[in-house]
């Protein structure tokens, strides 16, 4: 009775194989071509450490769309413009579902972010608002002048630099002025002086934000293996405060 059931066992696990490598061999004749994988890992040393060069080395070889596997996880990378609008304007809806990175909920109410809601209504809504209000070239060409304070500003600062001989940190000036751009565009206002210290905080918690996007996380690669490395925790580095400047 006991080898029976063995046998039985084993039958139903060679037909479970059997089914899993051909949904396997299907999905991959529904995919684009790309570079051969490695068991288990995937497509991760073809990647590297720069993975812009290596995506963009690889596109010249398999084309503009492409398959990659990314420890158990298949993506399809679009390499030009055409395949981009493709599937961004084009396929929206049928392209919309996507994993959102596990290291994203390191901040706080991940949930509210545009960039990660789920295709919803209330993404909709917000979607709209923002090209309505914000991103539309109407819109944008309308608001011009506020833009062209802030380089006005920028200018004037400049030149009283100068006449005081003191040191202007060029980087840090350049983004001062992209953020009140931005602030100007969506508030109608300055968010930061250029002598505020809190120029240097904003940038130090943006430049957190994308290493933390950048690095290494095993969990968005073998999501199966996130219960055993458990939550990711809330960060208070990207935490910065401001206030609205005449």
């Amino acid at each position: 009775m006991e080898h029976l059931h063995l046998i039985f066992s084993s039958i139903i696990f060679i037909i479970l194989l059997i089914l899993l490598h051909g949904l396997d061999l299907y999905r991959k004749r529904r995919l684009p071509p790309g570079p051969v994988r490695l068991p288990i890992i995937g497509n991760l040393l073809d990647i590297g450490s720069k993975p812009h060069e290596s995506l963009a080395n690889l596109a010249h070889k398999h084309g503009p769309l492409m398959t990659i596997r990314l420890g158990s996880i298949t993506s399809v990378v679009a390499s030009t413009p055409d395949a981009a609008r493709q599937i961004l304007q084009l396929n929206d809806d049928a392209c919309s579902g996507r994993l959102v990175p596990d290291v994203n909920n390191a901040l706080k109410h991940p949930e509210a972010a545009i960039l990660w809601m789920s295709p919803d209504k209330t993404w909709r809504a917000m979607r709209k608002a923002t090209n309505l209000y914000l991103t539309n070239r109407q819109k944008l060409d309308g608001l011009s002048y506020l833009r062209q304070n802030v380089v006005e500003g920028m200018v004037e600062f400049l030149r009283e630099s100068a006449e005081k001989k003191a040191t202007v940190d060029i980087g840090q000036l350049a983004f001062a002025v992209s953020l009140n751009q931005m602030s100007n565009t969506i508030l109608s206002q300055n968010v930061t002086s250029y002598v505020s210290e809190n120029i240097g905080g904003f940038k130090s918690a943006v430049e957190t934000y994308m290493e933390m996007l950048g690095k290494f996380n095993i969990a968005d690669i073998f999501p199966v293996l996130k219960p055993l490395i458990g939550p990711t925790e809330h960060t208070a580095s990207g935490e910065v405060g401001f206030q609205l400047v005449g």
